[in-house]
């Protein structure tokens, strides 16, 4: 299982080197003083649509991609006995 972030991060600027993925200044294409970029925002934040979509193209994907257990949205679903606030969950497929 995939999960992709609502933000967009490269990987190389020294805020992502930092660890501080949301405040990246390279992934939002207006330049780095309109903010961060993020999927389904306004204009100022790129130009990137929402992901509930049966497919979509993931920018900087080999940065900000996060790989997790399927086990582990299932526990969450048998624990609490129900997944609220989950967006769809959908199959992923990366190029080599």
């Amino acid at each position: 299982m995939v999960v992709i972030p609502s933000t967009i991060a490269c990987g190389y600027c020294s805020y992502c080197c930092s660890g501080y993925h949301s405040q990246c200044d390279n992934s939002n294409p207006n330049g780095s003083s309109a903010g961060t970029a993020f999927f389904g925002g306004p204009a100022e934040t790129g130009f990137f649509n929402g992901l509930q979509a049966e497919y979509a193209r993931i920018p900087f994907a080999n940065a900000c991609l996060l790989l997790m257990r399927i086990i582990a949205i299932f526990d969450c679903v048998r624990d609490t006995g129900r997944a609220h606030g989950c967006a769809p969950l959908r199959t992923c497929i990366l190029p080599n």
